[in-house]
């Protein structure tokens, strides 16, 4: 699934899906000297509680009587980093889905032109703990042996989980970009 709506300039993503609740900081910086980079567009979307992705029918997983998340834009959002490079989301935390680990997907755009697309992985540990304590990751405790070390997609960000409680989950980043300097 692509992102599809860069309009939707908003924090909160969550849209009352259920699921363990999640903060997302992600900082954009310049690959080479680390500096922050204002003013970065970031798209960013994700699967729901179960593994399914808003805007799209034909999706593996949607069983009867499950209304199908055609027309609808949840766990979807574009932000703009601040001076300090940051964009920072609430969401919930994603399901793992067909031989994928839990990630969150991003872009990142420099004046129009996109440097970046690429996801956010979760520690292992911490999905596994999700899984086993929220709703409705529970029914899918059995994470059919896909963590982040097999996945199939390279060159994913792994990011800092900071709080994992019964709040919820908050987690961090830092993406480096090609970018001017």
């Amino acid at each position: 699934p692509f992102y599809f709506d860069p309009q939707l300039l908003r924090s909160d993503i969550s849209d009352g899906m259920p699921g363990a609740p999640l903060e997302i900081a992600i900082q954009v910086t310049r690959a080479g000297d680390c500096a922050v980079l204002a003013n970065a567009r970031l798209d960013l979307w994700q699967a729901d509680g179960l593994g399914l992705y808003s805007g799209y029918e034909n999706q593996r997983g949607v069983g009867a009587g499950t209304p199908l998340p055609v027309g609808r834009t949840y766990l979807r959002g574009t932000q703009v980093t601040d001076a300090d490079g940051w964009v920072r989301f609430t969401t919930i935390y994603p399901s793992w889905y067909g031989g994928r680990t839990p990630h969150l997907h991003f872009k990142v755009l420099l004046g129009g032109d996109e440097v970046v697309a690429s996801q956010v992985f979760f520690p292992d540990e911490v999905s596994t703990e999700v899984f086993g304590t929220w709703d409705p990751y529970r029914r899918y405790a059995d994470r059919r042996t896909v963590f982040n070390a097999n996945d199939p997609i390279e060159g994913s960000v792994l990011c800092d989980v900071h709080d994992n409680s019964r709040a919820g989950v908050r987690a961090s980043a830092v993406v480096a970009v090609g970018a001017p300097a």
